[in-house]
Formats: C-alpha cells, sequence, structure tokens
C-alpha cells in the first residue's frame, strides 16, 4: 500500500509528525494500518519523511527497527534524522545504544545531534557515559546548549560520581545546575 507511493509516505510521515506536535501521545489517536507502516518509512530515501518517522517512532516507543535506527544515528549524512535517532533511542530505552550514542555526543559534526545524544545518554542512565558527558558538560570548545544537555544528563545518571563535574560546571559563570546536584546528592 505506501511501499509504492512515496508521496504517500511523505505525506503519512508529516501528517504523524505534526500530529505528535499538537496531540502529544501518538499510540492514542493512530490506528494500526499507520503504527504498521510507519517503520517502514525509515528506508525512504528523503530526508525529511526520515526524520518525521524517527519523530515518531521515538514518542510511539516502536523499537522493531532498532538496527536501522542504529544505522542512521551512525551513517545519515541528514543531521536532524541523526538527532532524531538520538532520541528515538534514548526513548526507546535501547541500551545497545550506549557505544553509538557517545561517539555522536563527541564525534558527530552537528551540535543539535550531540545535545540529542548527551540527551538520550541521561534517559539511558548509562554509567559508562559518565566521562563523556563530563567532558562535554566542562569543554570550552563545545556548544552552550550541548553542554547543559551533557549537565542535566549527569544529573540524570543519579550517580555520585558525577557530583565534581557538576560542582566544576556550577563555579562556571553562567551555568546554573544546582537542580542537577539536588537529584544526585539524593
Amino acid at each position: 500500500m505506501l511501499t509504492h507511493r512515496p508521496n504517500d509516505q511523505r505525506l503519512l510521515a508529516s501528517m504523524l509528525a505534526r500530529m505528535s506536535s499538537s496531540v502529544g501521545d501518538l499510540s492514542n489517536y493512530l490506528p494500526d494500518w499507520a503504527k504498521t507502516a510507519l517503520p517502514m518509512l525509515l528506508d525512504n530515501p528523503e530526508d525529511e519523511t526520515r526524520s518525521a518517522t524517527l519523530r515518531c517512532i521515538g514518542e510511539l516507543r516502536d523499537g522493531s527497527r532498532l538496527d536501522r535506527i542504529l544505522q542512521i544515528l551512525r551513517e545519515d549524512s541528514y543531521y536532524p534524522a541523526r538527532g532524531y535517532a538520538a532520541n528515538a533511542l534514548g526513548e526507546l530505552g535501547a541500551t545497545v545504544a550506549v557505544e553509538p550514542l557517545i561517539v555522536a555526543l563527541s564525534d558527530d559534526e552537528s551540535k543539535w545531534v550531540r545535545e540529542k545524544a548527551a540527551r538520550a545518554l541521561g534517559r539511558l542512565k548509562a554509567p559508562q557515559a559518565l566521562q563523556p558527558l563530563f567532558e562535554a558538560a566542562t569543554s570550552d570548545q563545545e556548544d552552550k546548549r550541548v553542554r547543559e544537555e551533557a549537565i542535566e544528563a549527569l544529573g540524570e545518571l543519579g550517580d555520585k560520581a558525577a557530583i565534581p563535574a557538576l560542582i566544576e560546571v556550577v563555579s562556571s559563570p553562567g551555568y546554573q545546575c544546582g537542580d542537577h546536584y539536588c537529584k544526585i546528592r539524593r
């Protein structure tokens, strides 16, 4: 049905992305056929269709194409697709994605992708992400939003080993992360 008509795929992905922005939880509104068709759209050659699809897959918590989502994070040339892939992996709780997310946090050329990777690592509460998150949070070379997401992710880890990193950032001018410090202290 949707496999032979790229315009239908684009329309479905666009419609779902708009719905997710306005209604929140898509799972209450989507018919079963749309939930079934959605993972197919990850193979669509159009950048925006893949991005919209990844956004919806994360919200629906559909991990049926986890390998493809990881591939998009690692290899897609379109940075919004990589960013939405990182976000989806965090929302899916995909612990197999920790290492690829660490690589994205450290090496991706897009600050938006690095920001989404930091957020996903926080959601996954991955202890092995502590050092890369610390480096992103304290780097003078890193974008401010990436640093803020890394700080937030350190707090999400709930690991007392993150306290020194948060204290260092607290002492930096312009950053307020007392809330994250308190999360860990509890």
